[in-house]
């Protein structure tokens, strides 16, 4: 499907719905650049997150919390 294709589509649908096609639109620029490049910081997917947390060290802190 081509560009003009699209345009002519777009020039077809009410006013009203324009909103709900930009907010489509721009998830799909979203996820088209999401996809071209994974994150390679876990901070990009959890965030506040920038190293592992080693689970027994984390099990170790919770259980010695009242001693």
């Amino acid at each position: 499907m081509t560009h003009t294709t699209v345009e002519k589509q777009i020039q077809m649908v009410p006013e009203e719905y324009l909103d709900e096609i930009s907010a489509f639109i721009d998830y799909v620029i979203y996820k088209a650049n999401r996809s071209k490049r994974p994150p390679t910081n876990t901070s990009e997917c959890f965030g506040s997150i920038n190293r592992f947390i080693d689970g027994l060290d984390f099990q170790r802190d919770s259980r010695d919390e009242w001693n």
